[in-house]
């Protein structure tokens, strides 16, 4: 099964659950990412807009 042709093996790998954890690795790091961007910006944003 290792040295599957391309298209079967293609196949297994879409048809493989890893797909998922690496699609909510994926966003686990983006709202990571986004929530320490909100956490910098946001500060400035209510000083620019009391001042």
């Amino acid at each position: 099964p290792e040295c599957a042709p391309g298209p079967v093996r293609r196949q297994r790998v879409l048809d493989h659950p890893d797909d998922y954890c690496v699609r909510y690795f994926l966003l686990g790091t983006l709202a990571a990412v986004l929530a320490v961007f909100v956490n910098l910006v946001y500060p400035f944003l209510f000083k620019a807009r009391w001042s």
